[in-house]
């Protein structure tokens, strides 16, 4: 890391020789500058909340599979006091978690019924996102910590959008 300024470069440091990947890098307001780091196998990921000033790393969650780990665009997504949503598939399909500051699981947000299939921002509190219990398309909704998934348009039916940028549907929402 260089400030933008210039200056001393700073090496983030974390075991490469384990998680030679870095996946993702995301550095929000009140959010951690956070690295996921992955296995040649990527069959193991690892959250990482990195200190700018030192190059030390900390884990805030490792995530594990014994076939795959998928991606997920947007994701680790920060509020501005430190929590997180990250995109588990441990039970078998995508659900969204709520994550401490210290990556301690606080609650499913998005339960695996709902579909989640990509991240479209984080908006005054809320995640918004693209998904739907029918695969066949793909609906927007936002979720406030400690609440219920809300429907805010449909989309498009047809195949599944996953890492495309979500459409909405010609027509008023319902």
């Amino acid at each position: 890391m260089v400030p933008a300024a210039g200056g001393r470069a700073v090496e983030m440091r974390w075991d490469a020789a384990r998680y030679p990947y870095l996946a993702a890098v995301r550095w929000a307001r009140g959010g951690p500058l956070a690295l996921v780091v992955q296995d040649r196998l990527q069959k193991e990921e690892r959250v990482l909340a990195a200190d700018p000033a030192t190059g030390r790393t900390r884990t805030l969650l490792v995530e594990r599979d014994d076939a795959w780990l998928d991606l997920w665009p947007g994701m680790p997504a920060f509020l501005p006091d430190g929590r997180f949503w990250w995109v588990t598939e441990r039970g078998g399909a995508p659900e969204v978690e709520l994550r401490a500051a210290d990556g301690a699981r606080l609650e499913v947000s998005v339960p695996r019924a709902l579909g989640y299939a990509a991240f479209a921002g984080v908006e005054g509190g809320a995640l918004v996102f693209a998904g739907a219990p029918d695969p066949t398309r793909e609906e927007l909704y936002r979720v406030r910590p400690g609440t219920p998934p809300e429907r805010l348009a449909l989309g498009e039916p047809g195949p599944a959008t996953r890492g495309r940028p979500w459409r909405p549907a010609a027509g008023p929402s319902r």
